[in-house]
C-alpha cells in the first residue's frame, strides 16, 4: 500500500514540478527570460497546485478503471472506444487551432 501512494504522490510532484519549471522561462532569439517574480506569485502557484490535482485524479480514476477492467469486473465496449476517440480528436484539434 506504500508504494501505491508513494505512486500517486510522484505523479503530483512530477506535473507540479514540470508545469513551475516550464511556467519559470520562455526563451527568445536573444535567450532565455526568467520569471521569478511572476512565477513566485500565490495565484500562480495556487493555479499550478489546482492543475496538479486534476491531472492526479484523472490518473486515479484511469488507474481505478483499469484495475476493474484487468480483474474484469468491467468490459469496453466499442461505442465507449469511438467516443473516446472523437473527443481526443476534438481536444487535439481545439488545442491546434487555439
Amino acid at each position: 500500500m506504500k508504494a501505491f501512494n508513494a505512486k500517486y504522490l510522484l505523479v503530483f510532484v512530477i506535473i507540479w514540478l514540470h508545469m513551475t519549471l516550464l511556467d519559470l522561462f520562455y526563451v527568445t532569439p536573444n535567450g532565455p527570460i526568467f520569471l521569478f517574480e511572476e512565477n513566485s506569485q500565490p495565484l500562480t502557484l495556487l493555479v499550478h497546485f489546482i492543475v496538479a490535482v486534476s491531472s492526479l485524479f484523472s490518473f486515479y480514476v484511469a488507474s481505478k478503471v483499469r484495475q476493474r477492467y484487468i480483474q474484469g469486473k468491467m468490459e469496453v465496449r466499442e461505442p465507449i472506444l469511438i467516443t473516446s476517440s472523437v473527443l481526443m480528436t476534438a481536444c487535439i484539434g481545439f488545442l491546434l487551432l487555439s
